[in-house]
């Protein structure tokens, strides 16, 4: 079963660790600044970078400033 954590920024593995699991991280794309980590188990590549791109446009339009998401 496909499950997202979020996690914090200490926890982050970027790219991905074994078979269908990847670590997300969202960061401000001016500073760099880190705003959120997740952790995406079960997801296919496709899946996991479809909901990426509904975090990247969530949060844009939530703190009003561009966003950059590395994974």
């Amino acid at each position: 079963m496909a499950n997202v954590t979020q996690i914090r920024e200490d926890e982050l593995k970027i790219g991905s660790e074994g078979l269908m699991e990847y670590f997300v991280a969202v960061r401000r794309a001016d500073t760099k600044e880190f705003i959120a980590g997740y952790r995406f188990e079960g997801y296919s590549g496709h899946a996991m970078m479809d909901e990426v791109r509904h975090i990247r446009q969530t949060f844009e339009k939530s703190v009003t400033y561009p966003v950059t998401v590395e994974w």
